[in-house]
């Protein structure tokens, strides 16, 4: 049984560039899981999307890619997704999701997923 588990808009993008640009960093008090990254290109021609994750700041090269040069087609989507729950993408409170648009600006990214609050015990 697929149970795909979504969860809430976290990060929405479109890029104006061809370079790495940081498209999600989780707010301090929260622990995040993405669960689903939807890549949408809305050109007619074929573009190539790159997404990586630094869990401890903004790298975003061969060293953090989680795809690199992926090619979406022209009026299509690309969907990446967890079957249930922590099957997702953690981010540390001070990681970061970076993307890249070979298009510079054809495709655009969104990211959902849970977050839970963190409280501090003392």
């Amino acid at each position: 049984m697929n149970q795909n588990v979504s969860g809430s808009l976290l990060a929405q993008y479109t890029a104006g560039d061809a370079l790495a640009n940081t498209v999600y960093t989780p707010p301090s008090n929260l622990r995040v899981e993405i669960t689903r990254i939807v890549i949408c290109n809305t050109t007619a021609g074929a573009g190539a999307a790159s997404l990586f994750h630094d869990d401890d700041g903004t790298t975003y090269n061969n060293t953090t890619a989680l795809m690199f040069g992926e090619n979406v087609a022209a009026n299509s989507r690309l969907e990446l997704f967890t079957e249930g729950p922590n099957g997702g993408i953690h981010v540390s409170k001070n990681g970061t999701i970076g993307f890249t648009d070979s298009l510079a600006g054809g495709l655009t990214i969104s990211i959902y997923g849970i977050s839970q609050i963190i409280t501090e015990r003392m």
